[in-house]
């Protein structure tokens, strides 16, 4: 077709690098495009080569697509050495299985991890991802063990850490038990951020527990955060259920001129 024989003209141009290549990847919007672009980019185009960016942007695509099988074919390609020195290392490997749903495999690299010698105790991220994978799985007091585990070996617990616990409370109905961390946070010298904002905000918002929810709002505006798209209809919902006052300047500043009628005209 047109835009195969476009595309693969495009991807042979001696000027492609791989910036461009890995952001194109990144962007695609299946996952049969981001395979002939690989594809198209190993045949045809004798001026490039696969670099870590490249492969570990192909890598996150398979990921995103929940595709463990060639994700760890494409692995097992890479660590034999096909694209030369190119390796993914254990924490890049946490996080292609983390994304995938492989959480069988983010286990066993993390033991591998541990076992290497690389980091014997593990940074702080390895923490978070293998507490994410066993509340996933409905694993709770594995996941307390975890958090344990980091403490215990001198782990220091960061904000997505936080971000983790508050989620989990939240996804178990326990809100008033998530809001005390968050809460506890400052004290910690734990930055709050808008993400902590937003999943306790819906939370508070589907309770309707608005009194917590004005809280909130004005400690996030206190704090000098903007709320996220992801807010809209949190306040949309609080607004119609009579807090207009409240809610009413960061609507306004969120949704789009009542004059703008239809943007598409102009794109």
């Amino acid at each position: 077709t047109t835009s195969d024989n476009d595309l693969s003209s495009l991807l042979n141009h001696r000027l492609l690098d791989s910036f461009v290549a890995k952001n194109a990847l990144r962007s695609t919007p299946s996952l049969a495009s981001a395979w002939s672009i690989f594809k198209t980019l190993g045949k045809k185009n004798l001026h490039f080569s696969y670099d870590t960016e490249m492969l570990h942007a192909f890598a996150t695509v398979l990921a995103k697509f929940q595709r463990s099988s060639e994700l760890k074919s494409l692995i097992g390609i890479v660590n034999a050495g096909k694209f030369g020195q190119v390796q993914f290392s254990f924490m890049n490997l946490m996080n292609l299985y983390a994304t995938a749903g492989d959480f069988d495999s983010v286990l066993k690299t993390w033991d591998e991890y541990r076992c290497s010698g690389e980091d014997k105790k593990g940074c702080t991220e390895s923490y978070n991802i293998v507490m994410q994978v066993y509340m996933c799985s409905g694993q709770d007091s594995e996941a307390v063990q975890t958090f344990d585990q980091m403490i215990n070996e001198g782990g220091i617990p960061n904000s997505r850490t936080f971000t983790i616990m508050i989620e989990h409370l939240v996804k178990l109905g326990d809100l008033d038990a998530a809001m005390m961390i968050f809460k506890t946070l400052p004290l910690m010298r734990i930055t709050r951020t808008l993400k902590h904002y937003s999943v306790l905000i819906e939370a508070f918002v589907d309770a309707q527990r608005f009194g917590e929810v004005k809280t909130l709002l004005a400690e996030m505006k206190a704090d000098g955060k903007f709320p996220s798209r992801r807010m809209l209809e949190p306040l949309k919902c609080m607004r119609e259920a009579g807090f207009e006052q409240e809610t009413e300047e960061l609507l306004r500043e969120m949704l789009p001129d009542e004059r703008i009628k239809d943007i598409s005209m102009y794109s």
